[in-house]
């Protein structure tokens, strides 16, 4: 009996024992392995999952008022730059850390490494899903390569450990792509009953994040080309179907639904600008040049994934007799995987953070590396013996693997041998560490053994007040009461002594790059002969530079 599921279901269980055995923050559980520092969104994404999950519990539908904020946190916390589903699976997770691997002394009261459970799980959840859609459509060997492309992606790979909503998203995102490509056949009228669960996981893609606002336009496009007029009534309805479950999953919006909505849409345009760091120039986010997301995309992509997606898009185009232009899956699939990457090529459109905002487009990617992995795996038969032909194929699947192992747990400073690894990009003046990951527990734990008691650390950068007040209770901070952190500012501060500083190189001061003479190095984290982070002794002795 054929069960194309097996293949991606032992890649995806793999997958989730490697991200658990490198999930922990802080030391939180001796059943987690140490894994990436707390990054800079985390803590506002499981502050907000576990009120949502404690106000539920206590106030039902009421938990959207005021009052019950403060009465829960003391301060209003929870506001709409995000809608709630993945925040509330974070803090479900954390709950059940907490029932299971135990309660954590002291405040706040809540464990973020527990949190970083869910991301895990959507992270396994997504590799089986593309792997046994692959199968169902290519057979066996690309489901499994499917499922393998999509864990040897570092980025991805690096992103499942984190507690934000980049995984989630990326799970709806292609659950909504891959189950509408396989309900709505080329040869057949589709009707309502093959456009509701394609409708209920649109609406949850839109309960997750703003990047499901890419979906309706390709869909409505891909359906119109296809099935013309015909595709018209199902639309309807799968979009009301999605409208229904966005507006029945946000309690939020039924106080005043208008409103609210133009509230969420404008906050996603009304925010604080970001640099960028591209090829030694820094950027504000709307100037960021358009080459960036395709650029970005590749140099992030192991090459032996590039080699087999560039063997996949010619043969999925020529599948099964048909070419792309009518072949609905596979406009879908490449659709789903190309689609953010133009989009964030338009002028005016804010980029930042590496391949962050279009990260959902590496499932659907890894959809093609599959196909591509078997369509090589046929021509490679025709003119060696098997074991050569699998050695082959494995080789281009598995290359990252190596510096993958080498990099752990900072995935998020992943560059291909294309860019030269992070040596290579970091030599081009490409961004290295974004989001703080490699300010890790054996970093802290370090650094924080040589510094005395009551003494003052400072941060660079700090993109947000409240990123400190996270460290202070989610790294190894959270056992040095003692020590006081504050924003590094060489023009405001004289008495500058510790200082804990990332590679956020768009955001990095001039005064520490380098450091005064003299400066001390207590602790660091270095890959691939690239410093990603340090806590340095500045000496006494030495003025302020100017940034």
């Amino acid at each position: 009996m054929d069960r194309p599921w097996i293949g991606p279901l032992i890649v995806a269980l793999v997958a989730l024992v490697a991200v658990l055995a490198t999930l922990d923050a802080a030391d939180d559980s001796a059943l987690l392995g140490p894994g990436p520092g707390l990054t800079l969104d985390e803590g506002f994404n499981v502050e907000v999952g576990v009120y949502l999950v404690q106000s539920v519990k206590q106030y039902g539908v009421a938990a959207v008022h005021p009052s019950s904020l403060m009465e829960i946190f003391g301060q209003p916390v929870c506001n709409p730059d995000h809608p709630p589903l993945g925040r509330m699976f974070l803090g479900l997770a954390e709950a059940a850390g907490r029932a299971t691997l135990g309660e954590r002394p002291g405040a706040p009261m809540y464990v973020l490494t527990y949190a970083r459970i869910a991301p895990a799980l959507a992270f396994a959840i997504t590799a089986l899903l593309v792997g046994w859609m692959t199968a169902r459509w290519h057979g066996s060997l690309a489901g499994t390569a499917a499922a393998t492309a999509l864990v040897l992606m570092p980025r991805a790979f690096g992103h499942a450990h984190l507690a934000s909503l980049e995984t989630f998203m990326g799970l709806v995102y292609c659950s909504v792509l891959l189950v509408l490509a396989d309900r709505w056949k080329a040869d057949q009228s589709p009707g309502w009953k093959q456009s509701l669960l394609p409708g209920i996981l649109l609406g949850l893609a839109f309960l997750t994040k703003i990047q499901a606002i890419f979906l309706p336009p390709m869909i409505v496009v891909w359906a119109l080309w296809n099935w013309r007029g015909r595709a018209i009534f199902p639309l309807i309805a799968m979009m009301c179907v999605a409208g229904g479950v966005f507006f029945i999953g946000w309690p939020w919006l039924w106080i005043d639904p208008l409103a609210h909505l133009r509230e969420y849409f404008a906050r996603t345009t009304e925010r604080q600008v970001l640099y960028c760091q591209y090829f030694g120039q820094r950027f504000a986010d709307r100037d960021v040049p358009w080459h960036y997301s395709p650029v970005m995309f590749l140099l992030t992509l192991p090459l032996g994934l590039t080699i087999l997606g560039a063997v996949g898009i010619p043969a999925l185009a020529r599948a099964h007799g048909s070419t792309i232009w009518n072949n609905p899956r596979w406009q879908l699939v490449t659709m789903g995987w190309l689609g953010p990457i133009c989009f964030f090529a338009l002028p005016g459109i804010a980029l930042y953070d590496g391949i962050r905002l279009f990260l959902v487009s590496l499932p659907l990617f890894a959809v093609v590396c599959g196909y591509g992995a078997a369509a090589l795996d046929r021509r490679l038969r025709e003119q060696c013996s098997a074991s050569v032909t699998r050695g082959i194929t494995g080789l281009c699947l598995a290359a990252a693997l190596p510096q993958m192992i080498l990099l752990s747990p900072c995935w998020l400073s992943y560059y291909s041998e294309s860019a030269g690894g992070l040596f290579g990009a970091a030599a081009c003046g490409q961004e290295e560490n974004y989001w703080g990951d490699a300010v890790n527990s054996a970093l802290l734990a370090e650094g924080l053994r040589q510094i005395p008691e009551g003494a003052t650390l400072d941060v660079a950068p700090v993109l947000h007040p409240l990123q400190l007040t996270f460290m202070q209770h989610q790294t190894g901070l959270r056992l040095r009461p003692d020590v006081r952190l504050r924003a590094y500012d060489d023009r405001l501060n004289s008495d500058i002594r510790y200082v804990l500083t990332f590679a956020r190189v768009a955001d990095s001061w001039a005064s520490l790059n380098p450091p005064p003479p003299d400066t001390h190095v207590l602790s660091q984290t270095v890959r691939e002969g690239v410093v990603l982070a340090r806590i340095l002794e500045l000496p006494t002795s030495s003025e302020p530079h100017e940034p």
